[in-house]
């Protein structure tokens, strides 16, 4: 006799970490059937959101340290342990940069996907530095330049055409810490026993979700957070370029502090609540000029970044706008001139689209979770890990 145990829905946690705050999110995954598929239309169920603030200074390590104790809260008061906590860091933590790490093989050694986890081992054993703490994620995979087709290429056993040997190459997003940081997030994963504890580049899991949630296979991202801004160029479904400029909306509010002489906390609630539309139009007038002379200087830096895209081929024009900057009209106006898009693409002007955090789910805010471009983030990272895939 035969009894069938019904399939429990699969606990997730995950945590955007920000110059400003943090925000985590605890959801549940419908479960799949017998066939490995999720279930139709499936969407996640929030159990609960947490958002922690952080101070206006707050060093690197401290910041981490809050990452912990912000870990542990998720694991504790959910009412049952989560099968994964994903963690997203950016520059706020650590020193961002997007990798080759090649690896040339010999003729006989036959392309097996053993073969190509050791490959990997071997170059992040190699790098390993005892001054710094490193985070590695690999993000594809090729082989003499074509891209790595997993079980199907590695039941060839060989490559076709290359007797003297081929070559590995791991494109590899890493995230360097000092070594105070690295014993920090790794007394998190021991001390969160049974419970699978992963620290990822927050742009990585935003490429994966931009492809596998909502089919964008050719995009720049912008992403503006309160310190940094984040540039992703994506192409054919590949990471092609990512770089980071320390200009964000924090910026933007000290330009207005220091205009109208207030207290930079006072210009940040300001800024915020002219961004979201919350003041007249009479009050709104003087924080639109400061909002404009912070833009100009964001556009200034924007423009200098775009340097580093050039021999990584042209930028898409569909151009995606996130994080809590996309709510100002002057970004959004500085973006949508095109003016500095035509050294870097086949177009002279953008397709400009502000990704909210509902549109990586149908459109569906989840209860009210996902809303605006300031959750854009959060949610990549939610799509991230209910769609993704083991590269090799």
């Amino acid at each position: 006799m035969w009894f069938s145990k019904k399939k429990q829905a699969a606990v997730y946690g995950v945590m955007d970490v920000g110059a400003d705050a943090i925000k985590g999110v605890v959801f549940e995954m419908p479960p799949e059937d017998d066939g490995g598929r999720a279930a139709s239309a499936a969407l996640p169920r929030v159990l609960k959101k947490f958002v922690w603030d952080l101070p206006m200074s707050c060093s690197p390590l401290r910041k981490i340290k809050k990452i912990k104790e912000s870990v542990f809260i998720i694991a504790e008061n959910i009412g049952k342990a989560p099968d994964k906590i994903t963690v997203a860091l950016g520059p706020e933590v650590g020193e961002c940069v997007l990798q080759d790490w090649v690896l040339p093989v010999a003729g006989d050694v036959p392309l097996t996907g053993k073969n190509v986890r050791a490959a990997y081992r071997d170059l992040f054993n190699q790098r390993a530095d005892a001054r710094r703490a490193m985070i590695a994620v690999p993000v594809e995979v090729l082989v003499n330049g074509y891209p790595w087709a997993g079980q199907e290429q590695a039941s060839r056993g060989r490559i076709t055409g290359a007797p003297h040997g081929y070559e590995i190459r791991f494109r590899v997003m890493t995230l360097s810490l000092s070594v105070d940081s690295g014993v920090f997030f790794a007394e998190v994963q021991r001390g969160l026993v049974g419970i699978a504890t992963e620290f990822i580049p927050l742009v990585v899991a935003e490429r994966e979700a931009l492809g596998e949630a909502l089919g964008i296979r050719d995009a720049f991202l912008i992403d503006i957070g309160a310190e940094v801004t984040a540039l992703v160029s994506v192409r054919d479904g590949r990471l092609a370029h990512v770089a980071f400029m320390p200009v964000g909306i924090r910026r933007i509010a000290g330009i207005a502090a220091k205009k109208y002489r207030y207290s930079l906390r006072d210009a940040r609630g300001m800024m915020r609540r002219y961004a979201a539309g919350g003041m007249r139009d009479d009050a709104s007038m003087p924080v639109s000029a400061a909002a404009s002379e912070g833009v100009a200087e964001w556009k200034k830096n924007f423009v200098r970044a775009l340097d580093a895209f050039y021999p990584t081929g042209p930028l898409s024009p569909a151009v995606l706008l996130a994080g809590g900057g996309a709510h100002y009209p002057e970004i959004k106006a500085a973006v949508a001139s095109g003016d500095w898009l035509g050294g870097f693409s086949y177009a002279e002007k953008p397709v400009l689209r502000v990704l909210e955090g509902a549109a990586f789910f149908n459109g569906d805010t989840l209860g009210g979770n996902m809303r605006g471009p300031e959750d854009a983030g959060l949610a990549a990272l939610m799509a991230y890990v209910a769609h993704r895939r083991p590269i090799f």
